[in-house]
C-alpha cells in the first residue's frame, strides 16, 4: 500500500513561523479570507495565493 506524501510548507504570519501541511495551511487562511476584512485578510490572501502557486515558503511580507 502506497503511503500518502505529505507535502511541508512554510508559512510566516504576524512574524511568527510555522510548519504545515500545504492542504491544512491552505484550509486554514481560506477561511481567514472569508472571516477576516482588511488589512488582515490581505495578508491570508497574500499567503494563499502563495501556497497555491506552489510556493514551499509562504509570507505575509512578501507583496504580488
Amino acid at each position: 500500500m502506497a503511503r500518502k506524501q505529505i507535502d511541508l510548507v512554510v508559512v510566516t504570519c504576524y512574524g511568527k513561523t510555522k510548519q504545515w501541511d500545504r492542504k491544512a495551511a491552505m484550509d486554514f487562511y481560506e477561511q481567514g479570507i472569508l472571516c477576516c476584512e482588511g488589512a488582515e485578510r490581505d495578508r491570508y490572501v497574500d499567503i494563499y495565493f502563495q501556497l497555491k502557486h506552489g510556493a514551499k515558503e509562504a509570507s505575509d511580507e512578501i507583496g504580488w
